[in-house]
């Protein structure tokens, strides 16, 4: 089999790594960040800052190297979201990935042309064109068993109504909000005792153990995608009004896991109020 070229356009570390390293793949793209020019009074985030933007400019490959053996120097130094992401920018460097905005008509023709899938794990809906740019379309990672739970902090929603399993579902990316074609899904259970904590961990290790060769039995034909039962489907609320606590109704635990949760993903915007 040809190797697959995919354009990674999701927000977690790990599957970016995953899919550098797997050698049935190849990782021709990844997603534009802009959150990774962020100013900082740190001086070292600034090395950071100019090795991202040049990797965008995909020029200057001399001066590029010269910053990543000063980032691979310095970053335990860095702070906010380039602390969080400096093994990401260095690989990104290394291996000359190519940053994609896949929301331009410029980021459409790079997918088209260079990419056999788009792959992505994070929450937002995309363009009809950036959708199908792909031979083989958008695959999405999402953390429920769909139908139930379409939409934002699904994990948190499976805890707050004390189901008994949940799962991560694979799935072929629609107009519609988690609405696509299922590829797999592969369950778990939750115990008593999960957390939002205990409940990522185990998320991250199905994405670990599964993605790779459940995105390579899809493009041999192996997993047929199949619809949604629609009788089934629940949705969850947007991810900025679900972060408000109802004091009135939700239970000491559900409090304590929104919180944990919540903070788990601004901390970097924490990160940068305190030390930048």
């Amino acid at each position: 089999m040809n190797k697959i070229r995919i354009v990674y356009a999701g927000l977690d570390n790990n599957t970016f790594f995953l899919i550098s390293k797997e050698p049935k793949f190849t990782l021709t793209g990844a997603g534009y960040n802009e959150d990774l020019l962020q100013r900082s009074f740190n001086p070292i985030n600034h090395i950071g800052r100019f090795l991202y933007l040049l990797r965008s400019a995909d020029k200057l490959r001399v001066l590029e190297n010269v910053l990543r053996t000063l980032w691979t120097a310095t970053s335990f130094f860095s702070t906010g979201i380039l602390r969080k992401n400096q093994n990401y920018l260095r690989v990104l460097s290394a291996k000359k990935i190519k940053i994609v905005d896949i929301d331009s008509q410029i980021g459409v023709k790079y997918l088209h042309a260079n990419a056999d899938l788009l792959l992505i794990n994070a929450w937002g809906m995309l363009g009809s064109e950036v959708i199908s740019a792909c031979k083989y379309g958008t695959f999405n990672v999402h953390p429920s068993l769909l139908p139930l739970y379409r939409g934002s902090v699904p994990t948190l929603w499976a805890l707050k109504n004390n189901d008994a399993q949940t799962g991560v579902s694979y799935m072929i990316i629609d107009d519609s909000m988690d609405g696509g074609l299922i590829i797999n899904q592969h369950i778990f259970d939750l115990e008593r005792n999960d957390n939002w904590y205990s409940i990522e961990l185990k998320v991250a290790e199905i994405i670990k153990n599964t993605l790779v060769d459940d995105v390579c039995r899809y493009i041999q034909g192996e997993l047929i995608p199949y619809a949604q039962d629609e009788q089934l489907h629940s949705k969850t609320a947007s991810y900025n009004s679900y972060r408000r606590i109802d004091w009135e109704t939700e239970n000491g635990i559900d409090i304590y896991n929104k919180i944990n949760f919540y903070l788990s993903k601004i901390h970097q915007v924490l990160n940068n109020l305190l030390f930048n």
